[in-house]
Parts: C-alpha cells; structure tokens; sequence
C-alpha cells in the first residue's frame, strides 16, 4: 500500500509539501496540488488519519453501510448488526448512503471508513463501481455484505429466498380467487427486484395463467414510485390484486387506491414483501413476506468478525435463510383472528404468534 513518501516522490515534491496538500493544511500552490493529486490518484493512496497512534493495534470498529436507515427493514437489520458486535466488543458505526438524495456521499462514507482505520465493513448499499474493493484489498479490511450480493465484492454474504416466499405469497392470492395480480417494482436491473419478479411469475406459471405485460409495472422502491405505479395501472387496467416488491410502495399503492375510491381487500388485495415496524403492531393489517432481519444482521457480524479475529480465512460463506408469509387482512383472507402467522402460507395460527417483540 503506498505511503505520503511515495506520493511525494512520484510527484517531485517534498514529503512535507505532499503531506500539507493531503490534510489540506497550509500554503501550497496550485501547480504543486495538482501535481500531488495525481500522484495520490494514481498510487491509489488513501490518507490514514490515525496511522501513527493506531498503528498495529485493532480499533474494534465495524461499519454498517446501508441504503436507508429510516426503513424499519434496515433498521432492524443494523439492531441485528450491533446485538452481535456488542457481544464481540465491537462498535458499528452506522451510515446511510441514500443515493436518491447525493450520490457523492457514498464516496464520502468510503474515504471516512478508510481514514479511520475500522477493522471491517458489513455492506448492504449497493456500490456504483468495482474499485472499492481494490482500495478495501489494499487496506486488508475484511467485509461481509447482508441481503444482496454484488459482482465485483466476493465477499461472505447473509440473504434470504424471497423468491420462493414471493411465490408463495401469490399462490396464497390465487387460492383466495385473485386471478388479475399485478406486480409493482423497481426497474430492472436489481438483484432484489428480479427475486421477486421471478416468485410471481413461477406461482402464475404453475398456476397454468398467462403472465400478463399490462400487469407489471417497474420503476422504483419509493413511497411515490409505489403511487406513480398504482395510478398509471389502474389508467390501463383494473387488477383484482396487487403485489408489492416493498412496504414503501405498498404505502404509495394504498394512497392510490384510495384515491381512485377503491377498497382494500374488497376492490383489490394488498400485499408485499417486508413489514412496515411498529405500526404493524397497532394494526396488523398487511400481509406480507416476512424476512427474519435482525437474524440476517447477526449472521452478518458474525461472519465479519470471524474473520477480523483470523478464526475463518477461507473462500467466501453464503448463508440463505427462510422467509415465511404472513397472512393479515389485506390479502382478502377470512381468517378466524384478525392476525395470523403461517409459515407455509396455509394454516393459521393464533393472533399472538403474530406478535415477536424482539426489544422486550
């Protein structure tokens, strides 16, 4: 890994003036900060803030970078994280990428991280290129990603089969007589998105009916995508349901349905995948899939630190783990509860199944 004394010689400086140019600190002309830029650019240099007091000595410092913290899925993901960490004697610190909002904090977050010598990253945000993980190679920081992998990161990776519990959760509509389904998503391509997309078209084919094109739409995993989606659906055509790949378009569906006077479950069923947190427990209405998230979490820690601490070396870990529908009201169900919690999607259990409360 190059050095400020590498910078320095490849670009014909002193190593005083290229250190000042890299902490941004003092005088330095232009010509001479040009010159020391790209000199740290093209040997990859990355400056380490705390080399020489830490130097040698682990931080017990992980980072969470996720996609949104304010998603009560992630949330729960990173609660998972730390409950592991915790345990290990380690921190996380967490950070939100939000790429809708800036696209440049992703690489903020990245120089910060490296900066700061952690000892490994959990990631689940998704990079826009491959050359993180040579400046993570020439760093030797471990990492594990959660939910999705990516081409380019081979890394330990945590996730669950949410196409066949998509599948499952759309053979559950055609039991109830739901025969016009529509699927909203975001566009393709993405990993998550095509999961899914995948278990809806498996349960129509097995189920001998036509995937119909007027009743797909895709275009995003925003509360207002979800809205956008629904209104121009139903310009088009009238489903009898319709499948959400996420929770925030499920959101936008309703305040669209409702809009257009029609009812949920009496007009047209509602059901996605993921929950909506604590306001599910106030009125659980939704029926979902459910991932176990802040078991994915720790699963996730776990992996990273094992190799953080040298117990595991070898080639990259993948864990799938189950996702189970969750029967509510929305779906239409005439269930003898108003809450019911099945794992294969066809015998109901009792409404406190439902209930899990992990921060009891």
């Amino acid at each position: 890994m190059a050095n400020i004394k590498d910078v320095a010689r490849l670009a014909g400086v002193s190593v005083s003036t290229a250190s000042r140019v890299v902490r941004g600190e003092g005088y330095t002309s232009q010509e001479m900060r040009a010159k020391v830029e790209r000199a740290a650019k093209e040997l990859h240099y990355v400056p380490n803030a705390l080399a020489r007091s830490m130097r040698g000595r682990p931080t017990r410092m992980i980072s969470f970078l996720v996609y949104d913290i304010v998603n009560p899925f992630f949330a729960n993901l990173a609660t998972g994280v730390e409950d592991t960490a915790q345990q290990q004697g380690f921190t996380v610190v967490i950070c939100s990428s939000q790429p809708w909002k800036d696209k440049s904090r992703e690489q903020s977050y990245m120089r910060m991280l490296l900066q700061s010598r952690i000892d490994g990253i959990v990631m689940q945000h998704v990079f826009s290129s491959p050359e993180y993980f040579d400046l993570l190679q020439r760093q030797n920081i471990p990492a594990a990603r959660v939910v999705n992998p990516q081409q380019g990161y081979p890394y330990d990776l945590v996730r669950c089969d949410t196409t066949q519990a998509s599948c499952d959760l759309i053979e559950h509509l055609l039991r109830l007589g739901r025969r016009r389904i529509a699927a909203l998503g975001p566009a393709l391509p993405s990993h998550l998105g095509g999961e899914r997309l995948a278990g809806y078209k498996l349960a129509l084919e097995r189920a001998g009916l036509e995937i119909a094109p007027d009743l797909i739409m895709l275009k995003g995993w925003r509360t207002r995508d979800g809205y956008e989606m629904t209104h121009a659906l139903l310009d088009r055509t009238q489903p009898d349901a319709i499948f959400a790949f996420g929770p925030r378009i499920a959101a936008g569906a309703a305040c669209a349905l409702r809009e257009r006077g029609l009812r949920v479950p009496e007009d047209v069923a509602l059901v996605c995948v993921d929950d909506f947190g604590m306001g599910s427990e106030l009125d659980p209405f939704m029926t979902i899939v459910r991932q176990p998230e802040r078991e994915m979490g720790r699963q996730v820690a776990r992996l990273l630190i094992e190799r953080i601490l040298g117990a595991y070396a070898g080639e990259p870990r993948e864990i799938i783990l189950p996702a189970q529908v969750v029967v509510r009201r929305s779906c239409g169900a005439k269930l003898m509860s108003p809450v019911a919690d099945r794992e294969d999607g066809n015998a109901s259990a009792p409404a406190a199944a439902d209930h899990t409360w992990e921060d009891d």
